[in-house]
């Protein structure tokens, strides 16, 4: 059991978050593994593949950054390595104590990073993750559709992200675009007026671990 989740952007059988596209609507299903107990999804993917980070592509590590409770008065914090071949770990600790229970940490590209990478988000219908190693514990991937603004203090405006949930166990996840569900300070947004995903008009993209108050703390 690892207390961190290592992940890639590669080909095949090494790990990543890989962007996968459709092209002339010629589709193929393919079942992945997505835990020991051998649950498949059979979510179309064309073979063409984008990557958006590692194999071909950097992780572009300086153009990230730590977003942890700690701008709220926590003490969650989090870190983002980079390991051989062409991975990253994402590592941690949750501390649920400061916030009664609530806690999180992840790590967000800095602005402008998602537009310079070559990926067509519109003509996608979701992306993959690949684990190399993990421990079990629920992660998540958030995506803005707005360009972040930072307070005269420094800390970022609270703003409307898109959040896909996935476990952190080794084997491959594969998330569509409309499982990306509205959440705004942690909580999901409901009512009437629902904001949906816009995947051709993503701006940042973060990795987070969250303690679902208490359900989850200690190192990741």
């Amino acid at each position: 059991m690892f207390s961190e989740l290592i992940i890639v952007l590669v080909i095949s059988s090494i790990l990543g978050l890989i962007f996968y596209t459709y092209i002339k609507n010629t589709l193929k299903t393919s079942p992945v593994v997505q835990n020991s107990d051998e649950k498949q999804s059979l979510l179309p993917i064309h073979t063409s593949t984008c990557y958006l980070f590692g194999c071909q592509e950097s992780w572009q590590l300086d153009r990230w950054s730590a977003v942890d409770d700690r701008v709220r008065g926590g003490r969650s914090q989090s870190y983002l390595t980079a390991t051989p071949p062409k991975a990253v770990v994402f590592s941690g600790s949750l501390d649920t104590t400061a916030l009664g229970g609530a806690g999180f940490a992840s790590h967000r590209t800095a602005p402008g990073l998602l537009a310079t990478l070559n990926a067509d988000f519109s003509n996608a219908r979701g992306l993959e993750v690949f684990i190399v190693a993990g421990d079990l514990k629920t992660y998540a991937l958030n995506f803005s559709c707005k360009e972040l603004t930072t307070r005269p203090d420094g800390r970022v405006e609270s703003a409307i992200e898109f959040k896909a949930n996935f476990q952190g166990e080794m084997g491959v996840v594969r998330i569509a675009w409309d499982d990306f569900l509205a959440y705004y300070r942690g909580r999901k947004v409901e009512g009437d007026n629902v904001p949906c995903f816009e995947p051709g008009n993503v701006k940042s993209l973060s990795i987070m671990c969250q303690s679902y108050f208490d359900a989850q703390k200690g190192d990741f």
